[in-house]
C-alpha cells in the first residue's frame, strides 16, 4: 500500500458517503488486491464512513500503476 490519503476540512462529526469516480476507466494497480474500504468504493452504493476517519486517520490508498490516478467523491449524508 501506498499510505494513507486525508480529506481534511470534513466535518468530524457527519458521515460521508465515499465512492471512486471511474468515468475515466479503472486505475491500474501495483497490486494483487485493494484494500477492503476500496471494493465497496467501487461499487455504486459506495461506502459510507465518519468524518474523524476520513479527516484525521485518512485511509490506505492501494499502490497505483505509473500515470494512474484515483477520483474521489464524498458526498456528505448525515
Amino acid at each position: 500500500q501506498s499510505g494513507r490519503v486525508r480529506f481534511p476540512g470534513l466535518d468530524a462529526a457527519a458521515r460521508y458517503e465515499v465512492r471512486v469516480r471511474d468515468e475515466f476507466g479503472t486505475a491500474r494497480r501495483h497490486q494483487s488486491s485493494d484494500p477492503e474500504w476500496l471494493a465497496a468504493a467501487l461499487t455504486a452504493e459506495g461506502i459510507t464512513l465518519p468524518g474523524s476517519v476520513l479527516g484525521i486517520v485518512g485511509v490506505p490508498l492501494p499502490t497505483l500503476a505509473p500515470q494512474q490516478a484515483m477520483l474521489f467523491d464524498l458526498v456528505r449524508v448525515a
